[in-house]
């Protein structure tokens, strides 16, 4: 990653702040990854997972969704509204894990106390 890293500053001129995991699937994202990612000068790295982003995000595992011609324009806005079956599906796992925000403040899935 490091190399990788340099290389591409070499080539543009410019530092490299951003890493983004290609094929990054949660199980591929350990913590071993995320320090290289850091070791490298990184600020963040993007996976490869959906997801939605909050204050419990960990900014070396930051969930990203692909769009293509594939995907019907009603699917992206609620992917990105955070309203996708797989986005709501997303929150409910952090809630039971309980490192969901609404979670550490003892609020209801629904913003009830």
């Amino acid at each position: 990653i490091s190399g990788s890293v340099r290389e591409l500053e070499q080539m543009t001129g410019r530092p490299v702040a951003l890493f983004s995991f290609p094929f990054g699937r949660r199980a591929n994202i350990r913590d071993e990854l995320r320090r290289a990612v850091a070791a490298a000068g990184c600020a963040c790295m993007f996976s490869a997972f959906g997801g939605m982003v909050d204050t419990a995000t960990d900014v070396y595992a930051i969930p990203r969704f692909g769009a293509s011609a594939m995907h019907k324009p009603l699917y992206l806005a609620l992917e990105i509204e955070g309203v996708s079956s797989a986005a709501i599906a997303e929150r409910l796992r952090r809630l039971v894990r309980g490192n969901h925000p609404e979670a550490r403040a003892g609020v209801g899935a629904c913003g009830d106390a």
